[in-house]
This record gives C-alpha cells, sequence and structure tokens, in this order.
C-alpha cells in the first residue's frame, strides 16, 4: 500500500514542471496572435490600435484562464484517476489542483497584458483595483462550472468534447476579439447583455480599461455565484461517492 501511494504522489510531482512549460507556451501563443489581431481586426472595425490591442490582451489573457478551468475541470477525476485510486483525499482537492494550477500560469500570462500597456504608454485609472474583485467573482463561477461538468463528464465521458466545442463558439460570440461599441440594438442585446462570459470578462476588463463594469455585469456574476454554487453543491454532495466507481 506503501508502495503504491508513492507511485501516485511520484506522478503527481512529476507534473509540476509541465505547469511552467504551458505558461512558456502561452506567452508564444498570445504574443504570436496578439501581434496577427493587431494589425487585421483593428483596421477591419477602423478602430485605434490604443483603445483595440489592451482589449485584446486582457479579453485573450482571461478568457484563456476561464476556458481552461472549465476545460480541464471536465477532466478533472479521470485524469486523477490514480491518485483517486490510492489515496483518500476529498474529491474538491483534484478541482482546486486544476483551479490553482491556472491562476499560476494567469500570473504569468499577464505578463502580456504589462507589455502592452508599457509599448502604448498607457496607465491604470483608479478603478483598476475592482479587477481583483472581478477576478475572484470569475474565479469563483469558474470554479463551480468545473465542478459540475467534472462530475457530468465522469459519468459521461463523451461530454468532454461537447462542452469543449460550445467553449470554442462562445469565443467567438464573446468581445474579445472585436469591442463591445460595435454592436447595436438586438444584437447588443443577444450577444452582450444574455452572454454570462460577457459579463465574466467585463468585471475585470473595464477596470484595468479605466471605465466601471456596469450594475448588470455585478449582478450577473453575483447571481451566477450563488445560483451555481448552490446547484455545485448538491449535485456534489449527491454524487460524489459514486465518482470512484465510475473512473
Amino acid at each position: 500500500m506503501r508502495y503504491r501511494r508513492n507511485v501516485g504522489l511520484a506522478r503527481y510531482k512529476a507534473k509540476i514542471p509541465s505547469l511552467y512549460i504551458r505558461a512558456i507556451l502561452a506567452h508564444s501563443q498570445y504574443g504570436h496572435h496578439g501581434g496577427r489581431f493587431r494589425f487585421r481586426f483593428s483596421g477591419l472595425f477602423n478602430v485605434e490600435h490604443s483603445e483595440f490591442l489592451p482589449s485584446l490582451a486582457i479579453g485573450l489573457v482571461f478568457w484563456a484562464y476561464i476556458s481552461i478551468i472549465i476545460n480541464e475541470g471536465c477532466i478533472t477525476f479521470t485524469s486523477a484517476e490514480p491518485m483517486i485510486k490510492q489515496l483518500q483525499l476529498p474529491r474538491f482537492t483534484y478541482l482546486l489542483r486544476v483551479v490553482w494550477r491556472n491562476f499560476v500560469i494567469l500570473l504569468h500570462n499577464s505578463f502580456v497584458i504589462i507589455v502592452v500597456y508599457l509599448i502604448l504608454h498607457k496607465h491604470l485609472e483608479w478603478s483598476a483595483w475592482l479587477s481583483i474583485l472581478g477576478l475572484v467573482l470569475i474565479t469563483i463561477n469558474a470554479t463551480w462550472m468545473a465542478l459540475i461538468l467534472g462530475i457530468i463528464c465522469t459519468r459521461y465521458r463523451d461530454m468532454t468534447q461537447i462542452v469543449a466545442s460550445i467553449i470554442n463558439v462562445a469565443f467567438y460570440i464573446t468581445p474579445i476579439m472585436w469591442l463591445p461599441s460595435l454592436l447595436e440594438g438586438h444584437k447588443r442585446f443577444y450577444l452582450l447583455e444574455v452572454n454570462p462570459f460577457n459579463h465574466l470578462l467585463e468585471v475585470v476588463r473595464s477596470p484595468l480599461l479605466g471605465t466601471l463594469p456596469s450594475n448588470l455585469s455585478w449582478i450577473v456574476c453575483s447571481a451566477m455565484a450563488i445560483i451555481g454554487w448552490s446547484l455545485a453543491l448538491i449535485i456534489y454532495s449527491k454524487y460524489v461517492n459514486r465518482i470512484s466507481f465510475w473512473l
């Protein structure tokens, strides 16, 4: 039994260096996409680079944080199958590992935003402090989504690909590579006000851009956190003991 536990811990420790490798790859990815989209999309939408590029950089960095937590949440239990079968740890520990790993990667990726601001000679306003509260709301909401999807995808493995496809579609209908100010009327309502991912980005991006998030965004994110965690705790308490049997 001691040998099996040591093997499980060794596999866990072996994954730690990959965290930094992923962070480096993410830097190069954002740098490549940021440079390519800077001229293509800002010229297409007739928007100044100084307005478009910070919004793009912030949107890409925090979208990656949200989407990766959700996607990795789908496999948080299946990927930890050897440890779950060998170690007596709370199931929630494996989800916290996913969130913490991606939070550290977010700190690495935030360097991209700093570089963009330095190149454009932009300064943060006092409202930037509100982005900390926005980040807390993002993390809280992404965590309950990952918890629910982790349980569902452990039972139904094909759901992982479906969730990934939904996230890919959500990327294009969320204002990341385009500015929210470009939409008006019904399009603005369906793509912005009804889009929960837009509100999650709004509470962290607007403060960094020197504006205040709308009251609607604060209300939606707070309501999502309360309702989502209430549902997540119900599902978790009901099915947590079945996870090991589904693996």
